[in-house]
């Protein structure tokens, strides 16, 4: 039987690293979520998900669907011919948390100002019951999970900053605080990973579930997934070198005013709301220069990030005590340490 294998992330765990500069020297790789790697099988995969976790708060019953296991069949059917008996694909919207609309789903992540009337991430994780509806119809593949996690302090912050520092869009403690404050006060539990792989495990079973750690470093989370995808008998070559001066092999914008121009050319050049698929195209016979324009901004916002923003004590505290329970049942599920108080 051959296995099928999902990375779902997180955000700011060095996915886009992994898909850019490792997977693909890997065999049985179908494509990442980034715009100029994207494939049609991670589309479709994504589509999928979408679907089943984005119809209103009896979401998980949409799986059941004859379209959607149809769908799902066919997904599985392309790739099904691979001659690669490990297959696998990522793509950082898997760990996304669904929030639900009259026609489709909205992909919101924590901090982010909600769009409707703000509710908190309650209950279990909508890519559950995707991955238990998708190992139902999934009779030549076994399915199997990968998950980075990272110390929920620093991957508030890390978001925080790739959300809204971007274009010298005001990035302080005061909003920071509040925005955490807010998530906290509501109950919310993205932020509580135990609930996720304990969840996981149940539907998968614990050997299909690999949890890795971002703080042991990108290297070792990629030979941990070699390992898990692989025999492990198979050596893990390494990351390849990266050039500390470029993000993605694009050169760093010089000054953030000259950044925000160039940001708003692109923009208005290749909008992200008309015929989405034409721009994908004609982006890559051109050779993805809106992918050059938007790695100029990311690489400018997160210089001013990492510069000028130092969160409160207080908010640490804050994330610590709500996290704690949740990090040590973490450690017990995963048999290793995780993180204690922050």
């Amino acid at each position: 039987m051959k296995t099928l294998t999902l990375h779902m992330g997180l955000p700011k765990t060095g996915t886009t690293t992994l898909q850019k500069s490792v997977f693909p020297n890997w065999e049985g790789y179908l494509g990442g979520q980034s715009l100029d790697v994207q494939t049609d099988t991670v589309r479709h995969a994504l589509d999928l998900y979408l679907v089943s976790a984005g119809k209103g708060p009896e979401s998980h019953r949409n799986v059941s669907n004859r379209h959607w296991r149809k769908s799902a069949e066919n997904f599985l059917g392309s790739i099904a011919s691979q001659s690669c008996d490990q297959l696998f694909l990522s793509a950082e919207l898997f760990s996304s948390w669904i929030v639900p609309t009259p026609g489709w789903g909205n992909w919101e992540w924590p901090l982010e100002e909600p769009k409707r009337e703000f509710k908190p991430r309650i209950g279990p994780h909508p890519f559950v019951a995707f991955a238990e509806a998708l190992s139902s119809v999934s009779h030549e593949f076994k399915l199997k999970v990968v998950i980075t996690l990272r110390r929920q302090d620093q991957f508030l912050l890390s978001l925080y900053t790739h959300l809204f520092g971007l274009w010298g869009r005001s990035i302080n403690q005061r909003d920071f605080h509040r925005r955490v404050l807010r998530l906290l006060d509501s109950g919310d539990q993205y932020l509580l990973w135990d609930s996720l792989i304990r969840s996981l495990h149940e539907v998968l079973g614990r050997d299909a579930v690999l949890v890795c750690i971002f703080e042991d470093g990108v290297e070792a989370v990629a030979s941990n997934i070699h390992s898990f995808l692989f025999d492990r008998t198979t050596l893990f070559s390494g990351l390849p070198s990266l050039n500390s001066r470029t993000r993605e092999g694009y050169k760093m914008a010089p000054r953030g005013s000259v950044a925000e121009a160039v940001w708003k050319l692109g923009r208005s050049v290749w909008p992200k709301d008309v015929a989405s698929r034409l721009r994908l195209n004609l982006g890559a016979l051109l050779g993805h220069p809106e992918q050059r324009l938007l790695s100029i901004g990311m690489q400018e916002r997160d210089r001013r990030g990492a510069r000028r923003f130092i969160p409160k004590p207080a908010t640490i505290r804050a994330i610590s005590d709500y996290c704690a329970e949740s990090n040590q049942n973490l450690g017990l599920l995963i048999n290793r340490p995780t993180w204690t108080a922050f």
